[in-house]
């Protein structure tokens, strides 16, 4: 998809230090680490959990004893009912899309969907951000494991303008290096500095928007990062899953954790520059937390509400 597919939304001020709010809208900052949102902290554990066999057959088993059904079906059932809700099946999208999701069903290939969400369809953006994002999300997280060998090491960049009050989010971050950002969005990122730079809002005879910062994200991943997915051809044995090739996309997943080494100031664009933290997989200290924060019945819920949604479709 292209770059530039969420551009933030919050509002303005730069309050002082001691009374604002910890950022808590399109990314999550924590003060620390141990101070990180259990929701988002689960997230980015059952993603680096699912890289391993053992733990992956462990929640798959999990899974299955409370859905009591085929989880493929269940992805792919919610999918089409949300692509149903979304676009009109007059619409050319809807036979494009219907057709990535009936391939995933069938093949069990993750890669259907990772290109199904580079298409410009008209709820990509529903998708990549807010309470629709788990539509995709599960299903990636699901299969992670197959995409070991696209997990991205490097510096990849995201161009995009946001209002005053997330630029400081980051600033926030910044300023204290125990303290880390957590994205909740699906983040389009290219290994090409000039192929974000065109995202930023300015050049290319793109009017600047006075409320709007000119903002290039320099995201740098030291080791494999497996909720960082290159799309882009990586041998002459894999595919291209991004409808935009020439792109050289990386996608970030939700719940990727970064720290904020730096901001610069480069020709009327921020640059960030992002550092990847990579959280360690702890099954027993996940347990009992689940357990104090009575997490263990709500997903029970949240997968009996994903099995009756199916049912009734």
């Amino acid at each position: 998809m292209p770059l530039d597919e969420i551009s933030e939304d919050i509002d303005e001020p730069h309050p002082n230090e001691e009374t604002e709010t910890i950022p808590d809208d399109w990314v999550v900052g924590s003060k620390s680490d141990g101070d990180m949102r259990l929701e988002i902290f689960l997230k980015y554990m059952l993603a680096v959990g699912m890289t391993s066999n053992a733990n992956r057959r462990f929640i798959k088993l999990i899974c299955r004893l409370i859905t009591k059904t085929d989880m493929y079906f269940v992805f792919s059932s919610l999918l089409q009912s949300f692509i149903d809700t979304k676009i009109t099946k007059n619409d050319p999208h809807y036979d494009i899309a219907s057709l990535y999701v009936e391939k995933y069903r069938t093949t069990k290939r993750i890669e259907n969907l990772l290109t199904l969400y580079t298409l410009e369809c008209p709820f990509y953006k529903s998708l990549g951000y807010g309470d629709e994002t788990a539509l995709l999300y599960m299903p990636i997280i699901w299969q992670l494991h197959k995409l070991q060998h696209r997990a991205f090491t490097g510096r990849s960049y995201r161009g995009l303008t946001m209002t005053q009050k997330d630029f400081r989010a980051y600033q926030w971050a910044e300023e204290n290096h125990e303290r880390s950002i957590t994205i909740q969005s699906f983040c389009s990122t290219s290994v090409v500095e000039k192929v974000a730079l065109k995202f930023a809002g300015v050049g290319n005879g793109q009017t600047s928007i006075s409320d709007r910062v000119h903002i290039l994200m320099a995201m740098d991943f030291r080791t494999a990062c497996p909720t960082a997915i290159r799309l882009y051809k990586i041998s002459k044995n894999t595919e291209c899953l991004s409808a935009y090739e020439e792109e050289l996309e990386v996608l970030v997943l939700p719940g990727t954790i970064f720290r904020v080494t730096s901001i610069e100031m480069m020709n009327s664009v921020y640059v960030i520059y992002l550092e990847n933290i990579l959280a360690k997989w702890d099954p027993d200290l996940i347990l009992k937390t689940m357990t104090r924060q009575n997490m263990v019945n709500e997903l029970n819920e949240m997968f009996q509400k994903v099995l009756s949604q199916t049912e009734s479709n």
